[in-house]
Protein backbone atom coordinates (compact mmCIF):
# COMPACT_ATOMS: atom_id res chain seq x y z
CA UNK A 1 0.00 0.00 0.00
CA UNK A 2 1.34 3.33 -1.15
CA UNK A 3 2.96 5.38 1.95
CA UNK A 4 0.72 8.46 1.39
CA UNK A 5 -2.32 6.77 2.31
CA UNK A 6 -0.81 5.57 5.40
CA UNK A 7 -2.75 7.23 8.53
CA UNK A 8 -0.77 10.76 9.78
CA UNK A 9 0.05 9.12 13.32
CA UNK A 10 1.94 5.73 12.03
CA UNK A 11 4.29 7.93 10.23
CA UNK A 12 4.73 9.43 12.87
CA UNK A 13 6.12 6.14 14.73
CA UNK A 14 7.89 5.38 11.95
CA UNK A 15 9.92 8.74 11.83
CA UNK A 16 13.42 8.64 11.41
CA UNK A 17 13.99 11.39 14.01
CA UNK A 18 12.95 9.40 16.97
CA UNK A 19 15.26 6.33 16.55
CA UNK A 20 18.26 7.63 17.95
CA UNK A 21 17.29 8.51 21.25
CA UNK A 22 15.21 5.21 21.78
CA UNK A 23 18.21 3.11 20.95
CA UNK A 24 21.15 5.15 22.78
CA UNK A 25 18.37 4.36 26.04
CA UNK A 26 18.54 1.05 25.44
CA UNK A 27 22.01 0.29 24.11
CA UNK A 28 23.30 2.12 27.56
CA UNK A 29 22.10 -1.31 29.39
CA UNK A 30 23.08 -3.78 27.40
CA UNK A 31 25.97 -5.68 25.61
CA UNK A 32 27.51 -5.50 22.43
CA UNK A 33 25.69 -8.19 20.98
CA UNK A 34 22.31 -6.67 21.74
CA UNK A 35 24.27 -3.34 20.57
CA UNK A 36 24.45 -4.92 16.79
CA UNK A 37 20.57 -6.39 16.73
CA UNK A 38 19.17 -2.72 17.71
CA UNK A 39 21.43 -1.32 15.06
CA UNK A 40 19.88 -3.86 12.69
CA UNK A 41 16.90 -3.78 13.37
CA UNK A 42 16.85 0.26 13.44
CA UNK A 43 18.43 0.17 9.63
CA UNK A 44 15.51 -1.79 8.44
CA UNK A 45 13.25 0.25 10.08
CA UNK A 46 14.68 3.64 8.59
CA UNK A 47 14.25 1.77 5.32
CA UNK A 48 11.06 0.81 5.41
CA UNK A 49 10.39 4.04 6.86
CA UNK A 50 12.12 6.11 3.73
CA UNK A 51 10.49 3.50 1.44
CA UNK A 52 7.02 4.22 2.13
CA UNK A 53 6.85 7.98 2.19
CA UNK A 54 6.66 9.31 -1.16
CA UNK A 55 9.33 11.69 -1.58
CA UNK A 56 11.70 9.82 -0.17
CA UNK A 57 14.21 8.27 -2.68
CA UNK A 58 16.78 5.59 -1.29
CA UNK A 59 19.55 6.34 -3.96
CA UNK A 60 19.38 9.75 -2.46
CA UNK A 61 18.60 9.13 1.44
CA UNK A 62 20.66 10.64 4.43
CA UNK A 63 22.12 8.13 6.88
CA UNK A 64 20.38 8.92 10.47
CA UNK A 65 22.57 9.75 13.47
CA UNK A 66 22.94 6.63 14.79
CA UNK A 67 24.14 4.38 11.89
CA UNK A 68 27.67 4.32 12.75
CA UNK A 69 27.17 2.48 15.34
CA UNK A 70 27.75 -1.25 14.42
CA UNK A 71 30.71 0.36 12.56
CA UNK A 72 31.83 1.53 16.39
CA UNK A 73 31.16 -1.36 18.34
CA UNK A 74 32.73 -3.53 15.98
CA UNK A 75 35.88 -1.37 16.01
CA UNK A 76 35.66 -1.13 19.95
CA UNK A 77 35.95 -5.03 19.69
CA UNK A 78 38.69 -5.87 17.36
CA UNK A 79 40.78 -3.32 19.45
CA UNK A 80 39.75 -4.77 22.88
CA UNK A 81 40.75 -8.49 20.95
CA UNK A 82 43.92 -6.98 19.62
CA UNK A 83 44.94 -6.16 23.27
CA UNK A 84 43.85 -9.62 24.70
CA UNK A 85 45.79 -11.32 21.97
CA UNK A 86 49.20 -9.66 22.85
CA UNK A 87 48.49 -10.15 26.81
CA UNK A 88 47.73 -13.98 25.68
CA UNK A 89 50.82 -14.58 24.52
CA UNK A 90 51.57 -18.58 24.22
CA UNK A 91 49.33 -19.23 27.25
CA UNK A 92 47.07 -22.27 25.14
CA UNK A 93 44.46 -21.40 28.61
CA UNK A 94 44.13 -18.05 27.67
CA UNK A 95 44.27 -18.35 23.78
CA UNK A 96 41.07 -20.75 23.94
CA UNK A 97 39.66 -18.30 26.03
CA UNK A 98 39.82 -15.31 24.18
CA UNK A 99 38.92 -17.80 21.00
CA UNK A 100 35.75 -18.46 22.87
CA UNK A 101 34.90 -14.73 23.76
CA UNK A 102 35.90 -13.60 19.89
CA UNK A 103 33.35 -15.89 18.81
CA UNK A 104 30.98 -14.46 21.10
CA UNK A 105 31.45 -11.22 19.41
CA UNK A 106 30.94 -12.24 16.22
CA UNK A 107 34.73 -11.87 15.21
CA UNK A 108 35.25 -14.70 13.51
CA UNK A 109 38.46 -14.63 11.94
CA UNK A 110 39.53 -13.07 15.06
CA UNK A 111 38.67 -16.43 17.08
CA UNK A 112 40.54 -18.83 13.90
CA UNK A 113 43.67 -16.55 14.84
CA UNK A 114 43.81 -18.02 18.19
CA UNK A 115 42.90 -21.70 16.82
CA UNK A 116 46.13 -20.96 14.64
CA UNK A 117 48.23 -19.38 17.41
CA UNK A 118 47.43 -22.81 19.87
CA UNK A 119 48.26 -25.22 17.77
CA UNK A 120 51.27 -23.25 16.42
CA UNK A 121 51.99 -23.31 19.93
CA UNK A 122 50.40 -26.72 21.09
CA UNK A 123 51.07 -29.22 17.77
CA UNK A 124 48.84 -32.01 19.65
CA UNK A 125 45.71 -29.25 20.73
CA UNK A 126 43.23 -31.75 19.55
CA UNK A 127 40.12 -29.62 20.37
CA UNK A 128 41.94 -26.49 18.29
CA UNK A 129 42.48 -28.61 15.33
CA UNK A 130 39.32 -30.24 15.01
CA UNK A 131 37.29 -26.95 15.31
CA UNK A 132 39.61 -25.51 12.06
CA UNK A 133 38.73 -28.61 10.35
CA UNK A 134 41.63 -30.26 10.41
CA UNK A 135 42.31 -34.10 9.79
CA UNK A 136 44.53 -36.22 11.72
CA UNK A 137 46.11 -39.39 10.12
CA UNK A 138 49.31 -40.94 11.23
CA UNK A 139 49.70 -39.23 14.10
CA UNK A 140 49.40 -36.02 12.20
CA UNK A 141 47.34 -33.22 11.90
CA UNK A 142 46.60 -32.09 8.02
CA UNK A 143 45.22 -28.90 7.22
CA UNK A 144 43.10 -30.31 4.60
CA UNK A 145 41.22 -33.17 3.18
CA UNK A 146 43.20 -32.20 -0.19
CA UNK A 147 46.39 -32.42 1.80
CA UNK A 148 45.50 -35.87 3.76
CA UNK A 149 44.47 -36.73 0.15
CA UNK A 150 47.77 -36.18 -1.47
CA UNK A 151 49.76 -37.96 1.41
CA UNK A 152 47.83 -41.05 1.48
CA UNK A 153 48.39 -41.78 -2.22
CA UNK A 154 52.07 -41.18 -1.45
CA UNK A 155 52.39 -43.19 1.47
CA UNK A 156 49.81 -46.18 -0.81
CA UNK A 157 52.53 -45.99 -3.42
CA UNK A 158 55.52 -46.08 -1.00
CA UNK A 159 53.90 -48.93 1.38
CA UNK A 160 53.32 -51.11 -2.04
CA UNK A 161 56.22 -50.96 -3.65
CA UNK A 162 58.67 -51.43 -0.10
CA UNK A 163 56.43 -53.72 1.45
CA UNK A 164 53.89 -55.06 -0.47
CA UNK A 165 50.95 -53.84 1.80
CA UNK A 166 47.67 -51.82 0.37
CA UNK A 167 45.30 -50.19 2.75
CA UNK A 168 42.23 -51.91 4.43
CA UNK A 169 40.00 -49.84 5.95
CA UNK A 170 42.41 -48.10 8.95
CA UNK A 171 45.26 -50.71 8.56
CA UNK A 172 48.36 -51.86 5.81
CA UNK A 173 47.69 -55.47 4.84
CA UNK A 174 49.26 -57.68 2.81
CA UNK A 175 48.22 -57.27 -0.97
CA UNK A 176 46.96 -60.80 -1.67
CA UNK A 177 44.74 -60.67 1.77
CA UNK A 178 42.95 -57.42 0.34
CA UNK A 179 40.02 -59.70 -1.40
CA UNK A 180 39.28 -62.12 1.22
CA UNK A 181 38.89 -58.84 3.95
CA UNK A 182 36.53 -57.27 1.60
CA UNK A 183 34.55 -60.70 1.56
CA UNK A 184 34.39 -59.96 5.36
CA UNK A 185 36.69 -63.54 5.54
CA UNK A 186 39.35 -64.02 8.84
CA UNK A 187 42.39 -66.37 8.73
CA UNK A 188 42.20 -68.80 11.37
CA UNK A 189 45.29 -71.39 11.27
CA UNK A 190 46.20 -70.10 8.04
CA UNK A 191 43.01 -70.62 5.98
CA UNK A 192 40.61 -67.69 5.44
CA UNK A 193 37.12 -68.38 6.62
CA UNK A 194 33.68 -66.50 6.79
CA UNK A 195 33.29 -64.84 9.95
CA UNK A 196 29.75 -66.91 10.22
CA UNK A 197 31.38 -69.98 9.63
CA UNK A 198 33.88 -69.27 12.17
CA UNK A 199 31.48 -68.57 14.25
CA UNK A 200 29.65 -71.62 13.83
CA UNK A 201 32.46 -73.71 14.25
CA UNK A 202 32.89 -72.63 17.76
CA UNK A 203 29.32 -72.86 18.26
CA UNK A 204 30.15 -76.32 17.37
CA UNK A 205 32.53 -77.14 19.72
CA UNK A 206 30.57 -75.90 22.33
CA UNK A 207 27.86 -77.86 21.69
CA UNK A 208 29.68 -80.97 21.65
CA UNK A 209 31.20 -80.30 24.29
CA UNK A 210 27.80 -80.07 26.20
CA UNK A 211 26.52 -83.24 25.18
CA UNK A 212 25.17 -81.99 22.07
CA UNK A 213 24.58 -84.23 19.09
CA UNK A 214 23.83 -83.38 15.50
CA UNK A 215 20.45 -85.07 13.01
CA UNK A 216 21.56 -86.35 10.11
CA UNK A 217 20.40 -82.82 8.33
CA UNK A 218 23.25 -81.16 10.49
CA UNK A 219 20.75 -79.98 13.09
CA UNK A 220 22.02 -79.47 16.71
CA UNK A 221 20.06 -81.22 19.40
CA UNK A 222 20.47 -80.56 23.05
CA UNK A 223 20.38 -84.00 25.33
CA UNK A 224 17.27 -83.30 26.91
CA UNK A 225 15.30 -83.16 23.37
CA UNK A 226 16.97 -86.25 22.28
CA UNK A 227 13.11 -88.05 23.25
CA UNK A 228 11.79 -86.36 20.20
CA UNK A 229 14.51 -87.42 17.79
CA UNK A 230 14.34 -90.95 19.01
CA UNK A 231 10.65 -90.54 18.07
CA UNK A 232 11.83 -89.66 14.36
CA UNK A 233 11.26 -86.23 14.82
CA UNK A 234 12.54 -83.75 12.94
CA UNK A 235 14.05 -80.29 14.41
CA UNK A 236 12.72 -77.39 12.41
CA UNK A 237 13.59 -73.95 14.18
CA UNK A 238 12.27 -74.62 17.34
CA UNK A 239 9.21 -77.16 16.24
CA UNK A 240 9.79 -80.71 16.43
CA UNK A 241 7.59 -81.86 13.56
CA UNK A 242 7.24 -85.36 11.59
CA UNK A 243 8.73 -86.39 8.18
CA UNK A 244 5.85 -84.90 5.74
CA UNK A 245 5.60 -81.37 7.91
CA UNK A 246 9.53 -81.85 7.82
CA UNK A 247 9.45 -81.89 4.43
CA UNK A 248 7.02 -78.80 3.39
CA UNK A 249 8.77 -76.52 5.67
CA UNK A 250 12.39 -77.23 4.23
CA UNK A 251 10.32 -76.47 0.52
CA UNK A 252 10.80 -73.12 0.86
CA UNK A 253 13.87 -70.92 -0.19
CA UNK A 254 15.75 -70.48 2.54
CA UNK A 255 14.75 -73.38 4.82
CA UNK A 256 16.21 -75.76 2.97
CA UNK A 257 17.47 -79.25 3.91
CA UNK A 258 21.35 -78.97 4.54
CA UNK A 259 22.74 -82.28 3.94
CA UNK A 260 26.32 -83.78 3.42
CA UNK A 261 27.09 -85.83 0.69
CA UNK A 262 27.87 -89.67 1.88
CA UNK A 263 31.51 -88.82 1.33
CA UNK A 264 31.31 -85.42 2.56
CA UNK A 265 32.77 -84.13 -1.07
CA UNK A 266 29.68 -82.06 -1.27
CA UNK A 267 27.27 -79.79 0.88
CA UNK A 268 23.49 -80.41 -0.25
CA UNK A 269 20.87 -77.53 -0.05
CA UNK A 270 17.60 -79.05 -0.88
CA UNK A 271 14.50 -77.71 -0.97
CA UNK A 272 13.16 -81.09 -2.51
CA UNK A 273 12.30 -84.29 0.14
CA UNK A 274 14.40 -85.37 2.52
CA UNK A 275 14.40 -88.62 0.25
CA UNK A 276 14.78 -87.05 -2.89
CA UNK A 277 17.62 -84.55 -1.33
CA UNK A 278 19.64 -88.08 0.24
CA UNK A 279 19.53 -89.20 -3.63
CA UNK A 280 20.68 -85.52 -4.71
CA UNK A 281 23.51 -85.75 -2.48
CA UNK A 282 24.75 -89.76 -3.82
CA UNK A 283 24.50 -88.24 -6.89
CA UNK A 284 26.74 -85.26 -6.52
CA UNK A 285 29.19 -87.91 -4.84
CA UNK A 286 29.35 -89.72 -7.98
CA UNK A 287 30.70 -86.89 -10.01
CA UNK A 288 33.74 -86.53 -7.54
CA UNK A 289 36.42 -88.36 -8.97
CA UNK A 290 36.03 -87.67 -12.40
CA UNK A 291 36.02 -84.12 -11.58
CA UNK A 292 39.64 -84.64 -9.95
CA UNK A 293 40.52 -86.52 -12.97
CA UNK A 294 39.69 -83.70 -15.27
CA UNK A 295 41.52 -80.62 -13.11
CA UNK A 296 43.91 -82.52 -11.00
CA UNK A 297 43.26 -79.88 -8.10
CA UNK A 298 40.91 -81.00 -5.52
CA UNK A 299 38.73 -78.15 -3.33
CA UNK A 300 39.74 -76.86 -0.09
CA UNK A 301 36.21 -77.02 1.19
CA UNK A 302 33.06 -79.53 0.17
CA UNK A 303 31.59 -77.44 -2.30
CA UNK A 304 27.73 -76.83 -2.03
CA UNK A 305 25.09 -77.66 -4.40
CA UNK A 306 21.64 -76.17 -4.20
CA UNK A 307 18.51 -78.21 -5.58
CA UNK A 308 15.06 -76.70 -5.81
CA UNK A 309 11.66 -78.40 -6.15
CA UNK A 310 10.26 -76.88 -9.01
CA UNK A 311 11.26 -74.88 -11.91
CA UNK A 312 9.32 -71.90 -10.56
CA UNK A 313 11.83 -71.88 -7.93
CA UNK A 314 14.57 -72.10 -10.26
CA UNK A 315 13.25 -69.83 -12.78
CA UNK A 316 13.00 -67.23 -10.31
CA UNK A 317 16.20 -67.84 -8.44
CA UNK A 318 18.48 -67.47 -11.51
CA UNK A 319 16.24 -65.08 -13.54
CA UNK A 320 15.06 -62.83 -10.36
CA UNK A 321 11.82 -61.78 -9.15
CA UNK A 322 10.45 -57.88 -9.42
CA UNK A 323 7.93 -58.36 -6.74
CA UNK A 324 10.77 -59.80 -4.01
CA UNK A 325 13.35 -57.24 -5.83
CA UNK A 326 15.42 -59.99 -6.62
CA UNK A 327 17.91 -59.31 -9.09
CA UNK A 328 18.77 -62.96 -9.91
CA UNK A 329 21.55 -64.79 -9.28
CA UNK A 330 22.13 -66.21 -13.29
CA UNK A 331 23.71 -63.16 -14.85
CA UNK A 332 24.71 -64.74 -18.32
CA UNK A 333 21.16 -66.57 -18.94
CA UNK A 334 22.85 -69.97 -18.94
CA UNK A 335 20.44 -71.25 -16.82
CA UNK A 336 17.38 -70.84 -19.29
CA UNK A 337 19.15 -73.43 -21.77
CA UNK A 338 19.22 -76.01 -19.18
CA UNK A 339 17.97 -77.80 -16.05
CA UNK A 340 21.02 -76.73 -14.18
CA UNK A 341 23.22 -72.80 -14.00
CA UNK A 342 25.89 -71.59 -12.21
CA UNK A 343 24.68 -68.50 -9.55
CA UNK A 344 27.37 -66.21 -10.09
CA UNK A 345 25.65 -62.93 -8.77
CA UNK A 346 24.65 -65.37 -5.71
CA UNK A 347 25.21 -63.09 -2.60
CA UNK A 348 23.38 -63.90 1.25
CA UNK A 349 21.57 -61.72 2.69
CA UNK A 350 23.15 -61.54 5.52
CA UNK A 351 25.79 -58.59 7.00
CA UNK A 352 28.33 -59.21 6.24
CA UNK A 353 27.17 -60.57 2.96
CA UNK A 354 29.26 -63.85 1.72
CA UNK A 355 29.96 -64.79 -1.67
CA UNK A 356 27.56 -68.17 -2.37
CA UNK A 357 28.01 -68.85 -6.32
CA UNK A 358 27.72 -72.20 -7.24
CA UNK A 359 26.02 -75.01 -8.91
CA UNK A 360 22.31 -74.96 -8.94
CA UNK A 361 19.57 -76.97 -10.31
CA UNK A 362 15.84 -78.17 -10.22
CA UNK A 363 14.48 -81.71 -9.25
CA UNK A 364 10.71 -81.88 -9.99
CA UNK A 365 10.34 -84.90 -8.26
CA UNK A 366 6.04 -84.26 -8.69
CA UNK A 367 6.68 -84.25 -12.39
CA UNK A 368 6.52 -87.75 -14.33
CA UNK A 369 8.06 -85.78 -17.29
CA UNK A 370 10.76 -84.11 -15.91
CA UNK A 371 11.53 -85.92 -12.14
CA UNK A 372 13.95 -88.65 -14.62
CA UNK A 373 16.21 -85.95 -15.53
CA UNK A 374 16.80 -84.93 -11.54
CA UNK A 375 19.60 -87.09 -11.28
CA UNK A 376 21.53 -85.73 -14.43
CA UNK A 377 20.66 -82.00 -13.20
CA UNK A 378 22.55 -82.29 -9.82
CA UNK A 379 25.70 -84.00 -11.43
CA UNK A 380 26.03 -80.78 -13.78
CA UNK A 381 25.18 -78.34 -11.32
CA UNK A 382 28.07 -80.60 -8.80
CA UNK A 383 30.59 -80.12 -11.86
CA UNK A 384 29.84 -76.27 -11.97
CA UNK A 385 30.37 -76.06 -8.16
CA UNK A 386 33.39 -78.01 -7.78
CA UNK A 387 34.94 -75.90 -10.82
CA UNK A 388 34.23 -72.93 -9.24
CA UNK A 389 35.46 -73.84 -5.92
CA UNK A 390 39.13 -74.84 -7.16
CA UNK A 391 38.93 -71.27 -9.82
CA UNK A 392 37.14 -68.74 -7.70
CA UNK A 393 37.27 -64.91 -9.09
CA UNK A 394 38.64 -63.59 -5.96
CA UNK A 395 39.18 -59.74 -6.47
CA UNK A 396 36.29 -59.46 -8.81
CA UNK A 397 33.49 -61.32 -6.13
CA UNK A 398 35.28 -59.13 -3.18
CA UNK A 399 34.45 -56.00 -4.88
CA UNK A 400 30.75 -57.04 -5.64
CA UNK A 401 30.55 -58.14 -2.18
CA UNK A 402 32.06 -55.52 -0.08
CA UNK A 403 30.12 -52.76 -2.72
CA UNK A 404 33.41 -51.41 -4.00
CA UNK A 405 32.31 -52.13 -7.62
CA UNK A 406 29.04 -51.05 -7.37
CA UNK A 407 25.70 -52.72 -7.14
CA UNK A 408 25.94 -54.52 -10.44
CA UNK A 409 27.78 -57.43 -11.08
CA UNK A 410 30.76 -57.38 -13.52
CA UNK A 411 30.49 -60.47 -15.58
CA UNK A 412 33.42 -59.33 -17.63
CA UNK A 413 36.12 -58.90 -14.94
CA UNK A 414 34.34 -62.18 -13.11
CA UNK A 415 34.78 -64.45 -15.86
CA UNK A 416 37.86 -62.71 -17.45
CA UNK A 417 39.87 -63.61 -13.56
CA UNK A 418 39.31 -67.17 -14.19
CA UNK A 419 42.30 -69.61 -15.26
CA UNK A 420 39.85 -72.30 -16.45
CA UNK A 421 37.55 -71.65 -20.00
CA UNK A 422 34.42 -71.65 -20.12
CA UNK A 423 34.26 -74.49 -22.79
CA UNK A 424 36.53 -76.70 -20.09
CA UNK A 425 34.24 -75.23 -16.80
CA UNK A 426 30.86 -76.83 -18.79
CA UNK A 427 32.45 -79.19 -20.45
CA UNK A 428 33.56 -80.65 -16.94
CA UNK A 429 30.07 -80.54 -15.62
CA UNK A 430 28.79 -81.92 -19.20
CA UNK A 431 30.86 -84.85 -19.12
CA UNK A 432 30.12 -85.69 -15.52
CA UNK A 433 26.31 -85.35 -16.00
CA UNK A 434 25.49 -87.43 -19.10
CA UNK A 435 29.19 -88.19 -21.02
CA UNK A 436 30.63 -90.43 -17.67
CA UNK A 437 31.44 -94.22 -17.89
CA UNK A 438 28.69 -95.54 -15.20
CA UNK A 439 30.49 -97.86 -13.05
CA UNK A 440 27.11 -99.39 -11.71
CA UNK A 441 25.11 -99.13 -14.22
CA UNK A 442 21.60 -100.15 -13.62
CA UNK A 443 20.48 -103.94 -14.51
CA UNK A 444 20.22 -104.30 -18.35
CA UNK A 445 22.03 -101.17 -18.99
CA UNK A 446 25.67 -100.93 -20.37
CA UNK A 447 28.27 -98.51 -18.49
CA UNK A 448 27.99 -95.87 -21.15
CA UNK A 449 23.83 -95.48 -21.38
CA UNK A 450 23.59 -92.37 -21.03
CA UNK A 451 26.90 -91.12 -23.29
CA UNK A 452 24.68 -93.60 -25.42
CA UNK A 453 21.74 -91.15 -25.43
CA UNK A 454 23.69 -88.11 -25.21
CA UNK A 455 25.31 -89.12 -28.77
CA UNK A 456 22.33 -89.51 -30.08
CA UNK A 457 20.55 -86.26 -29.43
CA UNK A 458 23.94 -84.82 -30.76
CA UNK A 459 23.35 -86.58 -34.30
CA UNK A 460 19.74 -85.59 -34.14
CA UNK A 461 20.35 -81.80 -33.33
CA UNK A 462 21.80 -81.44 -36.89
CA UNK A 463 25.35 -82.97 -35.60
CA UNK A 464 28.61 -82.20 -34.21
CA UNK A 465 29.63 -78.19 -34.27
CA UNK A 466 33.09 -77.20 -35.54
CA UNK A 467 35.47 -77.33 -32.75
CA UNK A 468 36.42 -73.45 -32.46
CA UNK A 469 32.94 -72.98 -32.23
CA UNK A 470 33.50 -75.06 -28.77
CA UNK A 471 35.82 -73.10 -27.73
CA UNK A 472 34.40 -69.97 -28.24
CA UNK A 473 31.97 -70.99 -26.19
CA UNK A 474 29.32 -68.01 -26.61
CA UNK A 475 25.89 -68.75 -25.17
CA UNK A 476 23.02 -66.82 -25.74
CA UNK A 477 19.60 -68.33 -24.53
CA UNK A 478 17.54 -65.13 -26.28
CA UNK A 479 18.84 -65.33 -29.25
CA UNK A 480 20.37 -68.45 -30.70
CA UNK A 481 18.66 -70.96 -28.09
CA UNK A 482 19.33 -74.44 -29.98
CA UNK A 483 22.70 -73.53 -31.40
CA UNK A 484 23.78 -72.47 -27.44
CA UNK A 485 22.04 -75.59 -26.48
CA UNK A 486 24.37 -77.72 -28.49
CA UNK A 487 27.83 -75.93 -27.71
CA UNK A 488 26.71 -76.22 -23.98
CA UNK A 489 26.27 -80.62 -24.71
CA UNK A 490 28.75 -80.84 -27.31
CA UNK A 491 31.30 -79.17 -24.65
CA UNK A 492 30.68 -82.71 -22.34
CA UNK A 493 31.36 -84.08 -25.69
CA UNK A 494 35.34 -82.46 -26.28
CA UNK A 495 35.68 -83.05 -22.57
CA UNK A 496 34.83 -86.63 -22.75
CA UNK A 497 37.43 -86.97 -25.87
CA UNK A 498 40.20 -85.43 -24.12
CA UNK A 499 39.72 -87.95 -20.87
CA UNK A 500 38.67 -91.19 -23.18
CA UNK A 501 39.82 -90.63 -26.46
CA UNK A 502 43.35 -92.74 -25.57
CA UNK A 503 45.27 -89.95 -27.70
CA UNK A 504 48.26 -89.05 -26.93
CA UNK A 505 49.19 -85.67 -28.04
CA UNK A 506 45.93 -85.00 -26.39
CA UNK A 507 46.75 -86.56 -23.21
CA UNK A 508 49.83 -84.95 -22.69
CA UNK A 509 48.15 -81.20 -23.47
CA UNK A 510 45.68 -82.32 -20.78
CA UNK A 511 48.22 -83.45 -18.20
CA UNK A 512 50.10 -79.77 -19.03
CA UNK A 513 46.89 -78.24 -18.02
CA UNK A 514 46.49 -79.96 -15.01
CA UNK A 515 50.23 -78.97 -14.26
CA UNK A 516 49.65 -75.65 -14.51
CA UNK A 517 46.33 -75.31 -12.96
CA UNK A 518 47.68 -76.96 -9.34
CA UNK A 519 50.53 -75.33 -9.70
CA UNK A 520 48.76 -71.81 -9.84
CA UNK A 521 50.24 -70.63 -13.03
CA UNK A 522 48.91 -68.81 -15.85
CA UNK A 523 46.87 -71.46 -18.14
CA UNK A 524 46.28 -69.49 -20.46
CA UNK A 525 49.26 -71.22 -23.10
CA UNK A 526 48.22 -74.37 -21.82
CA UNK A 527 44.73 -74.03 -22.50
CA UNK A 528 45.90 -73.12 -26.18
CA UNK A 529 47.74 -75.77 -26.37
CA UNK A 530 45.34 -78.61 -25.58
CA UNK A 531 42.82 -76.98 -27.88
CA UNK A 532 45.04 -77.25 -30.66
CA UNK A 533 46.18 -80.66 -29.64
CA UNK A 534 42.34 -81.46 -30.18
CA UNK A 535 42.11 -79.70 -33.55
CA UNK A 536 45.06 -81.71 -34.71
CA UNK A 537 42.83 -85.00 -34.14
CA UNK A 538 39.66 -83.76 -34.97
CA UNK A 539 39.55 -86.98 -37.14
CA UNK A 540 39.75 -89.34 -33.70
CA UNK A 541 37.05 -87.05 -32.02
CA UNK A 542 35.19 -87.89 -35.15
CA UNK A 543 35.46 -91.58 -34.63
CA UNK A 544 35.33 -91.23 -30.69
CA UNK A 545 32.16 -89.72 -31.03
CA UNK A 546 30.58 -92.66 -33.08
CA UNK A 547 31.12 -94.92 -30.44
CA UNK A 548 28.53 -97.87 -29.23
Amino acid sequence: MPGSQLPAQIHERLSVSTWPATLAKVSSASGPIVNRLIAMIAFLAIAAASLSTPSASPLAMTPPASAPLLTIQVADAEAEFTKRFEAAGKDVDKLWALHTWAKDQSLIMKARDCLKKIVEVDPTHEEAHKVLGHHFYDNKWFNSYYELTEYKRDEEKRMLEEKGLVRYQDSWVPQEDLPFLRMGKIKVDGVWIGKREHERKLQEAKYLADGWKQQSDLVWVAPDEFGNWEKGLWKCGDRWLDIKAADEHHSQMGQWWTLPSPSKAFMIWSTVDMEGTRWAAYWADQTYRDLERIFGVKPKSPPHVLVMNSINQYNQFGGGDQQSNNAGTDRSGNGALHYALFAEAWISPDDPPEYLGTGACYWARNDPELSGYGQLAVRHAAGLAYVEAIDPSTNTVAQFVAGTGGSTFDAASFYGEKKIPGWIRYGAAGYVERMYKDMSPPEGYTPYHTRDWALEQVRRSGGRLPLQKIFDFQLDANNDRDNSTRVLIQSGLVMCFVLEGNNPEVMQAHRDFKAALAAGEDTTASVQALQQAIIDNEESLQLFARMD
